[in-house]
């Protein structure tokens, strides 16, 4: 029912028109790789939408739809830029509350100085009935009450977080607002350093706990009361790599690496092409998409202010047959020489990142509670390609693996050949010699070769003089707004009179 070969392309067609097209507008624009876009747009969704709705899954569990990305790219992807647009209306009204706290804090210095007049009169009252060894029980409540009534200056509510540590960020959960986003393009400085000791906390707050205690060494411990975090951070690969072994793999074996969606999309430095933005069509998109997200986010804090309850998505019964399709094959998976035997952390939560995934996409297109099937088709589609993006970087180095691994690093190469210089057609001598250093031993870059006519991604003509290998240039044309509506070629189809 569903491949075990991880395709190349990423899903994004499966998404709905609105944020599809948002996503495609924001590429015209920043080039920007398109997961890494996609999980930009997604996170923005998941933190406007967290404080709002929960997801009951048909097993009867309910769940936050809060995400966690984590995107492993080099500098240069123009993360910062892609989450700046999509980010937009977050941004404006953090920054609105901040004007209008503000201006509460110029009046606040007069009613201190009220209260302090009215708390010395009723002090003095007091002091001289004392004396005077007078009833004073009225007094006392009076001089009681006046002390809870000391003007406080409001909070500022802060949403999303950039440069600060995991630690500070909790802190500020607590004093201001219980919803959080953690958005960086420097995730070394997150991973590194004493984030491994909040793990535990942030997978509560994954799941979902009501109450979460946070112990701290200084400043006193508190607690967080219905909590909702969301996560889109860019990291290197070392830093990456790093963090997941890091006490013998202390954030795989407690959970927190199976709560991500992991991508690792494939660069587009020495590729972007200047042009001239986003037109007109794609700007109309892209405002759709910010004003449903502060509209979330007024209805997200309004709800908050006024306690009221988060409403929970259930999924209709056509949706209710696929998810629990779904999760019947996942389960079929776990087994010893199943798909997912070496990841099993991570797809034992597959059917939770598939269910928020399908509940934020239902969500933002205001369709009412009952999760509809293209939502969860969408959802499954994603899900998938995530599971498998986790199994290429975390899973077992089995050959299968290797060989996928030789053969993206070499697409990534000949895709970069044909998008400079125009070129399909490569001798094979000339591959040995400049093909990247990882892949020079011949053994190496025939396994490479084999991956990718395997997949249909490249075809070999062994016997012409010169052999020469042609690539299948993929249906995506960088820059455009639209997505393809043609097929595309890079399906995993064995194709065996293509092996070396």
């Amino acid at each position: 029912m569903f491949p075990n070969h991880h395709s190349s392309t990423f899903p994004v067609d499966s998404l709905p028109h609105p944020i599809r097209q948002t996503i495609w507008a924001v590429e015209s624009q920043v080039q920007s790789p398109i997961p890494l876009i996609t999980a930009s747009a997604l996170s923005t969704l998941s933190m406007a939408s967290q404080g709002l709705i929960d997801v009951a899954m048909p097993t009867g569990q309910v769940a936050p739809v809060s995400l966690f990305f984590l995107t492993s790219a080099e500098s240069g992807e123009r993360k910062t830029a892609t989450d700046r647009i999509l980010t937009a209306p977050v941004s404006a009204l953090q920054a609105e509350w901040a004007i209008d706290t503000q201006a509460e804090r110029v009046n606040l210095a007069t009613q201190l100085q009220l209260w302090e007049i009215e708390c010395g009169v009723i002090e003095g009252k007091l002091r001289r009935a004392l004396k005077k060894n007078q009833p004073c029980e009225d007094l006392k409540s009076q001089f009681a009450a006046h002390q809870n009534a000391k003007p406080e200056p409001r909070q500022i509510p802060h949403l999303m977080y950039a440069d600060t540590t995991v630690e500070a960020m909790l802190a500020n959960m607590h004093a201001t607002w219980p919803h959080a986003a953690l958005v960086s393009d420097e995730g070394g400085g997150i991973l590194g350093g004493h984030a491994l000791r909040h793990l535990g906390v942030i997978n509560q707050i994954w799941d979902g706990v009501d109450t979460i205690r946070v112990d701290r060494k200084t400043g006193g411990s508190f607690t967080l009361e219905g909590a909702r975090l969301s996560l889109a951070v860019m990291a290197q690969r070392a830093p990456l790599d790093a963090f997941a072994r890091r006490k013998d793999g202390e954030a795989m074996e407690i959970g927190f690496l199976a709560r991500l969606l992991v991508a690792e999309p494939m660069s587009r430095q020495g590729t972007r092409q200047a042009n001239a933005g986003i037109n007109e069509v794609g700007q109309a998109a892209l405002n759709v998409f910010h004003a449903r997200v502060r509209e979330l986010l007024l209805s997200s804090r309004k709800n908050h202010t006024e306690g009221r309850p988060r409403t929970t998505l259930a999924f209709n019964p056509e949706a209710t047959a696929m998810w629990l399709q779904f999760a019947a094959w996942v389960e079929s998976q776990l087994g010893a020489g199943g798909l997912f035997e070496d990841v099993r952390g991570f797809a034992s939560k597959l059917t939770n990142h598939m269910s928020r995934l399908a509940a934020l996409i239902h969500f933002f297109q205001g369709s009412g509670t009952l999760i509809d099937a293209a939502s969860t088709d969408c959802a499954i589609k994603l899900a998938h390609w995530y599971a498998l993006e986790f199994k290429r970087l975390f899973g077992t180095d089995d050959p299968i693996v290797i060989q996928q691994r030789y053969g993206d690093l070499l697409w990534i190469w000949l895709h970069r050949q044909y998008l400079q210089r125009g070129r399909q057609d490569f001798l094979l001598t000339d591959l040995y010699r400049l093909a990247p250093r990882k892949l020079r031993k011949r053994p190496d870059l025939d396994i490479a070769i084999n991956d990718l006519c395997a997949r249909n991604m490249a075809q070999l003509f062994r016997n012409a003089k010169p052999a020469f290998l042609r690539i299948v240039p993929p249906p995506v044309q960088y820059g455009a707004f639209l997505a393809p509506q043609v097929p595309s070629p890079w399906s995993a189809t064995q194709s065996a009179g293509n092996q070396l």
